[in-house]
């Protein structure tokens, strides 16, 4: 497998934006869904160990760590 670097790299290249569309009414607008997603690639990369190929999708893995950010992010903004 490729370097975590590349990987994640690659994976944000692709993703990003999507991602972003996906949070943003839940996370207040536009502004707001892309800390959330650049929070959620942080983590990823921080936690690049924990990620199994095996055991899951690099998607279904990062879905994870994207759905946890948005969690704490609202709580964080008193949103819940």
């Amino acid at each position: 497998m490729k370097d975590r670097n590349k990987t994640l790299e690659e994976f944000y290249i692709k993703h990003y934006r999507e991602f972003c569309k996906r949070v943003s009414n839940r996370a207040g607008g536009a502004y707001n869904s892309e800390d959330v997603v650049q929070e959620a690639f942080l983590r990823a990369f921080t936690y690049w160990d924990s990620y199994d190929p095996e055991r899951s999708a690099l998607g279904a893995w990062f879905n994870t760590i994207l759905n946890n950010s948005l969690k704490d992010f609202m709580h964080d903004q008193r949103m819940e």
